[in-house]
C-alpha cells in the first residue's frame, strides 16, 4: 500500500494534494504515447476533426498488419485516455475504433 498525496494508477496521475478535492491528470500518459509514434506521424491541428473525418474513400489501400496493429494500438490507448471524466472529443475516437 502507498501512502501519500500523489498516486500513480492506470496512467492517471491522482493528485490529492488539495483539502477536499482530487485532480486527475494523465500528462505523462499522453506524453510517453507521443515519444513512441512513428516519426512519420508528426505535425500540429488545432481540431482532430478535419472536414473528411467521416468521409470513408473506397479506393483506399488497405493497411499492412503491422501498420495495422500500430493504428489499433495507438487508437486503443485514445480511447482509455477519453474515458477518463473530463476528457472532450469522444465522439471522435468512436468513428476511429469502427476502422
Amino acid at each position: 500500500m502507498k501512502r501519500g498525496k500523489v498516486h500513480h494508477y492506470l496512467g492517471m496521475m491522482l493528485d490529492y494534494t488539495i483539502d477536499g478535492k482530487v485532480q486527475i491528470s494523465m500528462n505523462d500518459y499522453i506524453e510517453e504515447m507521443l515519444k513512441t509514434l512513428p516519426e512519420d506521424m508528426s505535425g500540429e491541428s488545432s481540431s482532430p476533426a478535419g472536414n473528411h473525418l467521416f468521409t470513408v474513400n473506397p479506393d483506399a489501400v488497405p493497411l499492412s498488419a503491422s501498420e495495422s496493429d500500430k493504428y489499433h494500438h495507438y487508437v486503443a490507448k485514445l480511447c482509455f485516455f477519453v474515458s477518463v471524466p473530463g476528457q472532450t472529443n469522444r465522439w471522435l475516437w468512436y468513428f476511429l475504433v469502427q476502422g
